[in-house]
């Protein structure tokens, strides 16, 4: 097992990582419908060799941080793209944003009501008192 590396008080996976490792989660994160067979033959190692990197917590840890970052990328990538298209005058980007913020158009419920009883209201004239 290799020991833990640190950096400003935090274990940091990546650098346990080799570069052939790191180019197959950067090389799979490009291309995510890729078998592990066609990765390894992108990269030149075999299927086996990718099973046991998966295996190892050094490599979850890093491939799930990268991932966690193109994510982010995305997020932001969208967001603009959302915002551009609601300054074009696009209703639904719009209401797309105000949804996601929580803004919630006033609902208007029709209230059907049948009242089968009588009232009686009295009003009393003031110059009667």
């Amino acid at each position: 097992m290799r020991p833990s590396l640190f950096f400003d008080g935090k274990e940091v996976a990546w650098l346990a990582l080799k570069a052939r490792q790191l180019a197959y989660i950067e090389f799979l994160l490009a291309n995510p419908l890729i078998t592990d067979i066609e990765a390894g033959q992108q990269i030149g190692v075999s299927r086996n060799t990718i099973a046991e990197w998966k295996r190892r917590p050094e490599f979850q840890e890093e491939y799930k941080r990268r991932l966690r970052e193109k994510w982010e990328d995305s997020e932001r990538m969208a967001m603009e793209t959302m915002q551009n298209l609601a300054r074009q005058g696009s209703f639904k980007a719009s209401k797309y944003i105000l949804d996601s913020l929580g803004y919630a158009p006033v609902h208007v419920q029709k209230i059907d009501a049948d009242v089968h009883q009588d009232i009686n209201i009295t009003i009393e004239d003031e110059d009667e008192e």
